[in-house]
């Protein structure tokens, strides 16, 4: 069996867990890059209120910023494996902060579009490069709790940028790009001075071996099983984002609940972390089999619910669940890879939720269309629930076992 999946470590407390000083910078990255992460939303009224565009033109400018971002994960897993972490951070950042300033100061539809997918083909760099810095900087053992705590942080991170956008809207979109465009480079900075600089290979030495080298994540069965897992998660989760608003305007909630379950997810997110802090190998193997049980209760809540508490409790049973799919998860795919290849690895990995975010609104709308809000919280919740046979402890030793395996 893989050692990343074998270690037995001691509970790890919250102090010790950011006791590493490469964690705690990222983590501070990423949450001055999320703070600023509130103008995206407003980019389809930039194109039709500001310049003009009609709503045809922007559902295709929106549509090519989405099949960038999915490209420039990928993108991002390649430069993470060849140019080090922190500079592909450093030079994802740069790039939206550029790509930002080109949305706010863009005087035609043609210079927008432009931006936009500039802004696409920068917007996820960094997130296979971080990925990879934590599982560097974390032993084994600790890695789903760093990858948890990073999942929780964004989400506090996430409501404090609605909060934003919602008193910053009134001025104008252009500012809102702006300001995004200075968070990342706030973002870029720090990572550039805080971050421990890359170490480079001797010359004329590869680190890879000979079966490793040029070979593609694709290619590995236990990734594609778990990509397609994730992919099936992640297509519930995002279309719930879709139908969740609908459901609560139909059950007279309105949008101030949607706000607060945003709040609640958040706060549960926080609390739930010493699930992740857990050791052992019984537990490793039972954690994505709870998690997406969890998440196919708490969706089914959601299709049942009357009333804000019916919804507070299945966002609370929810945000359980995705706590524990987001370290381990994320802690499997590493396992998963060769050494020189963890960041093409992670970003193949992570390729599924831009999938899902195109597959999600589609599949959302239609079953709302035919079958109403029972039919869409219904099949969410037995996709999350086939998961959880699926993920049962024996797939899970499985993966494990082969992780290292050609």
């Amino acid at each position: 069996m893989n050692a990343s999946m074998t270690v037995t470590e001691p509970p790890v407390t919250g102090p010790r867990l950011l006791g590493n000083r490469q964690v705690r910078v990222l983590i501070v990255v990423r949450v001055v890059n999320r703070l600023g992460a509130f103008a995206l939303p407003f980019l389809a009224i930039l194109l039709t209120q500001t310049l003009g565009a009609s709503v045809r033109t922007a559902g295709l400018v929106v549509a090519a910023f989405g099949a960038a971002s999915v490209a420039s994960r990928l993108i991002g897993g390649r430069l993470a494996d060849t140019l080090g972490p922190r500079t592909t951070i450093v030079t994802g950042l740069a790039a939206c902060a550029i790509a930002g300033c080109g949305l706010a100061s863009a005087q035609s539809i043609w210079l927008a579009a432009a931006a936009a997918v500039l802004l696409g083909l920068a917007f996820e760099v960094y997130e296979p490069a971080s990925q990879a810095l934590l599982v560097g900087a974390a032993t084994p053992g600790r890695r789903p709790a760093v990858f948890g705590l990073l999942a929780a942080a964004m989400s506090v991170a996430g409501l404090l940028a609605g909060i934003a956008a919602a008193i910053l809207a009134p001025y104008g979109v252009r500012w809102l790009f702006a300001l995004d465009a200075g968070t990342c480079a706030v973002a870029a900075g720090i990572a550039l001075a805080l971050l421990t600089p890359d170490r480079r290979p001797r010359h004329g030495h590869d680190p890879g071996t000979p079966r490793d080298r040029g070979r593609s994540p694709w290619r590995d069965r236990r990734l594609r099983r778990l990509f397609a897992a994730n992919l099936v998660f992640a297509t519930c989760v995002l279309q719930s984002f879709v139908a969740l608003p609908w459901t609560l305007a139909e059950r007279g909630v309105g949008t101030r609940g949607y706000g607060a379950l945003l709040a609640i997810s958040a706060l549960v997110s926080l609390v739930a972390q010493p699930l992740l802090r857990r050791s052992g190998q019984t537990w490793v193997r039972w954690a994505p089999a709870c998690g997406f049980a969890l998440v196919a209760i708490g969706v089914a809540g959601y299709g049942g619910a009357a009333g804000f508490g019916g919804f507070a409790v299945a966002c609370a049973v929810v945000a359980v669940g995705e706590v524990l799919l987001a370290g381990h998860l994320t802690t499997l795919a590493a396992a998963l890879a060769p050494p020189d290849l963890i960041g093409r690895y992670l970003a193949a990995f992570g390729v599924s939720w831009g999938v899902a975010l195109i597959v999600a609104p589609i599949l959302g709308s239609g079953l709302w269309t035919h079958g109403g809000a029972a039919a869409g919280w219904l099949a969410a919740a037995a996709g999350c629930a086939v998961l959880s046979f699926a993920f049962r402890p024996r797939t899970a030793r499985e993966l494990c076992e082969s992780a290292g395996d050609p």
